[in-house]
């Protein structure tokens, strides 16, 4: 029995003591019972709170720490009870409210649960345990700018706040304030929280500021000590893409492979395994990995796109096609589809569908606002649309496509320099030269020919599809792409 074990038996007895000369006397019998609760006799706690309240029925202290005892045994719906008498006896009783609403909470009463501790902190603003409650609530209630507050106001109380810096650490990193998010978590590692989770939200804010070798530390730490086989491999994954991004792919596959053993059907791993596999090259293992995902999760557009990248890099322009069919479907609505879409078909000889794919899609984008985003892709879809038309003779419209293309975007054939220098060959650039008429045109098909490589597909048979480069190949249009913290 430790000294303070002792101290505490020896208050009992004398309690004890002085109830039994002075049975009557509630404020003693209360004290014997919040010391039986510190030493765990719930029993003989609650025997002397029972008392109390038959001797007096509006003491709201007793009835407090009944619900407590109540609550310590999960008989949460007694307990409320119980809080919600003492509220009603002491309107000022912030430590009930606090406790109401922390059961409120847990029932899933979030509103109920807001209401109690709010007031519970007007009562008592220097409540450190309420306002840190109230900073999760508002939390999951998607309230990050109040619940920040809560925060600052904890860490204004009580500088050392793991809860709190956390919780800072995270909201400002889902917010992609990396460096703030660093402030607060840098200061609870310092001192020493073992939590996973901060050591997740530094990988994270550490990839996004581009200290690869750090981020490895913090997600290996978070491996270290996680527990929960979910988050591991969610950590685990992220230490991948550490690895990856550093330029260690061995380490990164590693770390993928062994998130798969246990969990075949992580749809982030399975991913990024892909992603590692086509750059060492295994292009039929990635594709298998991003079917994989898109069995998982049929709705994963990155891996349907990834797909349709890598069809198109072995220059099978059918199955591309068919895989953004796919997108299209749930992407109804999306430009950059149909910009998809047109591409492959002019690439794969189907011009007249690309016609018409790209030039709905140029009178869509026509009758858009003019925000500088639908601008950029008008000006990609009126270069694409051009060219598509060049290919089926169409050369005098075509240089006005261009036109367009170049007063909407003065760098317009810089920005799709890699398209024109694949596509546009000096058969084109020929008919091209021919049927520019006016000033506009001729210098966008002069900044076109500037790009051009004369290696375009139109150069020998009309109808036959272009070799993709060596560069694109290297290239492929692949990226990492992690999943976001939750």
């Amino acid at each position: 029995m430790s000294i303070d074990d002792k101290a505490l038996n020896e208050i009992i007895a004398r309690l004890e003591k002085e109830v039994e000369a002075r049975p009557r006397d509630t404020r003693t019998r209360l004290q014997l019972a919040l010391s039986y609760m510190r030493r765990g006799s719930a029993d003989d706690a609650l025997a002397h709170l029972e008392t109390v309240v038959q001797q007096d029925r509006k003491d709201a202290d007793a009835h407090y720490y009944m619900g407590i005892v109540s609550a310590d045994r999960g008989e949460l719906e007694k307990a409320k009870d119980l809080f919600r008498k003492a509220i009603s006896l002491n309107k000022k009783h912030s430590s009930a409210r606090y406790f109401l609403g922390k059961l409120l909470a847990l029932e899933g009463d979030l509103d109920g649960a807001i209401k109690e501790t709010e007031k519970a902190l007007e009562l008592a603003p220097g409540n450190v345990l309420a306002r840190a409650q109230l900073g999760e609530l508002y939390l999951v209630k998607q309230r990050p700018q109040d619940a920040l507050k809560q925060w600052e106001d904890v860490l204004e109380l009580d500088q050392g706040n793991l809860q709190a810096l956390h919780n800072m650490g995270a909201i400002y990193t889902d917010g992609r304030q990396y460096d703030k998010a660093l402030d607060y978590l840098v200061r609870a590692e310092r001192l020493g929280s073992d939590d996973p989770g901060l050591f997740y939200n530094m990988g994270i804010c550490y990839m996004a500021t581009g200290k690869y070798d750090k981020a490895v530390t913090a997600f290996s730490n978070g491996c270290d000590l996680e527990k929960d086989d979910l988050m591991l491999a969610r950590n685990r994954t992220s230490l991948g893409e550490a690895y990856a991004v550093s330029g260690d792919l061995e380490k990164a596959i590693e770390c993928w492979q062994l998130v798969l053993k246990d969990n075949p059907d992580d749809l982030f791993a399975n991913y990024n395994l892909g992603l590692g596999l086509i750059q060492k090259g295994n292009m039929e293992e990635a594709r298998r990995s991003w079917l994989k995902c898109v069995e998982i999760e049929p709705a994963y557009i990155p891996a349907h796109k990834n797909l349709a990248a890598a069809y198109v890099m072995e220059e099978d322009f059918d199955k591309a096609i068919e895989r953004w069919k796919i997108i299209k479907k749930m992407l109804p609505a999306a430009f950059d589809v149909d910009l998809a879409l047109g591409e492959l078909n002019f690439r794969g000889g189907n011009f007249d569908v690309a016609k018409q794919i790209t030039g709905d899609l140029v009178q869509r984008l026509k009758n858009e606002d003019e925000s500088s985003e639908v601008l950029t892709m008008l000006s990609r879809a009126e270069l694409l649309y051009g060219t598509v038309l060049l290919a089926l003779g169409e050369g005098r419209q075509a240089a006005e496509c261009w036109g367009r293309s170049m007063e909407l975007d003065p760098n317009f054939a810089m920005a799709n320099a890699e398209f024109i220098a694949r596509e546009i060959g000096p058969k084109l650039m020929a008919i091209a030269r021919e049927s520019a008429k006016g000033e506009t045109a001729q210098k966008a098909v002069s900044l076109v020919g500037a790009y051009a490589t004369g290696e375009g597909k139109l150069d020998e048979k009309a109808q036959e599809p272009s070799k993709v480069q060596e560069e694109d190949k290297k290239e492929g249009g692949f990226r990492w792409f992690p999943r976001k913290r939750k």
